[in-house]
């Protein structure tokens, strides 16, 4: 059997192991809010698991893959939304003692406002869920080969399942687990291609803009993403979990400092990855005309970045490698 896959299917039974774990849930407050109980450390981690997901870490990867170094705006504008609520609103909210975003709306602005917020929440984060699990089993489909939506049906079951049976609380403690496999998984990644195609790419590229991303692109990346993350329910969900206002405060601000370095990393793997496979498919010096990573791939570039993932690096390994 693959290695990789019994490393993943460990990986999926732990998650459903942790997120049954833990003490009964006592009623709402347990169960949307974790009994607004959570620390320092637990908040940290759980707001840059909430960040650092499959559809960023690929999105990103796929932007480094095709827009190199700049494509790193995409987090560093979350993370400027995301000092912005810390700064200035973080404590605020969570001394409200509301349970969600839309309750939040409604005490400033009445019930008719709090019931549109509700809608266009679950209107929009059908989508944002969407891409998650896509995300989910485009990787297992790299990793296993095969259908990519039956891995899909099966990332969504233990999800559910942990969520239904924990709540929050289930959330935020697989959420720290997963954020260190991700880390650690990124790291030994970076530091294998890094020895494949040399560090001097990286300090070859242009920042804060490039020719395949301009000024114009930056600017609008800060306010739209940027935005997404002040306003986000995924976020305020965390505030108002935390133990106390100061606590929310100072963790969404750590948060959003540890997001600063780990934009850069995720969207250095996708400049070595376009790098390697122009290499192999390329012309002289792996340069290629525009548009061409998607005729060397045959891919977008997010699967580009998937591929090389799974293929290049791997050969010969598996596993986290």
């Amino acid at each position: 059997m693959n290695p990789a896959a019994v490393v993943i299917v460990i990986y999926l039974l732990a998650m459903l192991v942790i997120g049954a774990w833990g003490h009964r849930l006592k009623g709402l407050e347990d169960f949307h809010l974790a009994g607004r109980s959570i620390k320092l450390v637990l908040l940290t981690g759980t707001f840059c698991a909430t960040i650092i997901g499959a559809s960023a870490t690929l999105g990103m990867a796929g932007l480094g893959f095709s827009k190199g170094l700049p494509g790193a705006w995409w987090m560093l504008s979350g993370t400027a939304g995301l000092l912005v609520l810390a700064i200035f609103f973080a404590e605020k909210v969570r001394a409200t003692g509301c349970y969600t975003l839309p309750e939040l709306v409604g005490s400033f602005y009445g019930g008719r406002a709090r019931f549109v917020a509700s809608a266009l929440i679950v209107i929009s984060w059908v989508g944002v869920i969407a891409v998650q699990i896509v995300a989910c089993g485009k990787v297992l489909g790299a990793v296993f080969g095969g259908n990519d939506t039956l891995f899909m049906a099966a990332c969504t079951a233990v999800f559910v399942l942990y969520t239904a049976h924990g709540g929050q609380s289930s959330v935020i403690r697989t959420d720290l687990v997963q954020l260190m496999i991700i880390l650690a998984g990124m790291i030994v990644l970076f530091f294998r291609a890094s020895e494949v195609a040399g560090l001097g790419l990286l300090f070859r590229q242009s920042f804060p803009t490039s020719a395949d991303m301009g000024g114009w692109n930056v600017l609008s990346m800060l306010l739209v993403v940027g935005s997404a993350y002040l306003v986000g329910p995924d976020m305020y969900s965390r505030l108002l979990s935390a133990h106390t206002p100061r606590e929310a405060k100072i963790s969404a601000a750590i948060a959003a400092v540890i997001l600063i370095p780990l934009a850069f990393l995720i969207t250095s793997l996708g400049i070595f990855a376009r790098s390697l496979s122009l290499a192999r498919h390329g012309g002289p010096g792996g340069r290629s005309s525009p548009g061409s990573i998607h005729v060397l791939s045959g891919h977008e570039p997010d699967d580009g970045y998937l591929h090389f993932n799974s293929g290049y690096l791997q050969k010969g390994k598996a596993g986290f490698e």
